[in-house]
């Protein structure tokens, strides 16, 4: 294993899940500082999806042309600048158009993360340990969330505003970047440049990953995103209630994802996915239909979805999988844009606890998906 490279890819997760995570809890109080409506609000989570979709869309491009240890470098410096950006727009007076920089910068830098570093790490290690680490990188995204509620109520406690708590969060990928500087790329980490690479694994081939992914995905995120939201509105729970059950999701999600890491679990990666897809649909059901508990539940069963799906990808295609990450990025990144959309609108018309039942609909697709391929599997 190449653990210095694990370390930095380890280290970009973790910023990058820190950040992303603090923007949930800061929002009321960004609201009211800038005195500005959700409609107007949003965008500065909208700004950054696109972002991240617009960097993705020509992943292959600035792979080939600066290598994904550089383009990882340049992550952490977007990184650096979206949490500057976020302090400095509250810090003499309060300018909104940092707060859109920041979300710009921040996009553009997960959309590179994304794609790097599951590249890093699938080059850093064996077949035999891939899952395991692929796991120990997502826990890292599971362990932010976890944590950056827990850190925002301790700045506050400090009498730290808002925006002052995001030049902190520097310091993370400001010690990846110094790093990996230090580093001074040990091994070459190389990407299938190959125009024809793509081709060859035919147009079927890179829908279904792409498809997979992106619909696990916005599986995932409309539990995390609407999760607060459905309890306090269809449950009328008390808002530290409905947060204590986003807390339980998260760590129900990180402790899934450290059981991967630690534990050489018997099974192969895809029969992993059928595992984790039909126990979601169930508990999925049962928190819509039966008691709202069973809905933080889903961290556990959702937890090893993508890192065993990671896994499968590059069992299946090996050296093809580097060409297929950055559409199944573009695909995430869609998907979620799709999904928010729907939800609002279904929202709109027949209310949030009828919304989320896109969220089992979206665990049948891929589960349908991945029945279909294993019945007509897709040529390498």
């Amino acid at each position: 294993m190449l653990w210095p490279l694990i370390i930095i890819a380890y280290l970009g997760m973790f910023s990058f899940g820190l950040y992303d995570n603090s923007r949930g809890p800061v929002y009321p109080s960004i609201l009211k500082d800038f005195n500005i409506l959700p409609s107007l609000g949003s965008w500065i989570f909208v700004l950054s999806s696109l972002a991240g979709l617009c960097t993705s869309l020509v992943g292959n491009t600035w792979l080939k042309l600066f290598g994904t240890f550089r383009s990882m470098q340049v992550s952490f410096f977007m990184q650096i600048l979206a949490a500057l950006f976020m302090g400095l727009s509250g810090q003499f007076g309060y300018h909104f158009y940092l707060l859109l920089l920041s979300s710009f910068a921040f996009g553009i830098s997960s959309g590179i993360l994304s794609i790097c570093a599951n590249i890093m790490i699938s080059q850093s290690v064996d077949v035999t340990s891939r899952r395991r680490t692929l796991s120990g990188l997502h826990s890292m995204y599971g362990l932010a969330s976890l944590l950056a509620p827990m850190l925002i109520n301790m700045s506050y406690s400090s009498d730290l505003k808002w925006n002052q708590f995001f030049y902190l969060i520097i310091c993370i990928p400001s010690l990846a970047l110094l790093l990996s500087c230090w580093l001074k790329n040990p091994i070459p980490l190389v990407t299938s440049r190959d125009k024809t690479a793509t081709q060859k694994t035919g147009f079927r081939a890179i829908v279904f990953p792409s498809f997979l992914f992106g619909i696990y995905v916005a599986s995932e995120i409309i539990v995390s995103s609407q999760l607060v939201y459905f309890l306090e509105t269809t449950h009328h729970y008390d808002k530290s209630v409905a947060n204590y059950y986003l807390s339980l999701f998260f760590l129900t999600l990180l402790l899934g994802r450290l059981t991967f890491t630690i534990i050489k679990l018997p099974l192969k990666s895809h029969h992993w996915l059928l595992i984790s897809l039909l126990s979601s649909l169930v508990l999925f059901m049962l928190g819509l239909m039966v008691h709202p508990i069973f809905l933080p539940m889903l961290g556990l069963t959702q937890s090893f979805f993508y890192p065993c799906a990671m896994d499968w990808l590059y069992e299946k295609y090996r050296h093809l999988a580097d060409v297929l990450i950055p559409y199944i990025m573009t695909s995430i990144s869609l998907a979620l844009i799709i999904m928010h959309f729907m939800v609002g609108l279904l929202s709109a018309y027949w209310g949030i606890d009828k919304a989320l039942y896109l969220g089992p609909c979206l665990v049948i697709f891929a589960l349908v998906g991945i029945i279909v391929e294993r019945r007509f599997p897709l040529k390498n």
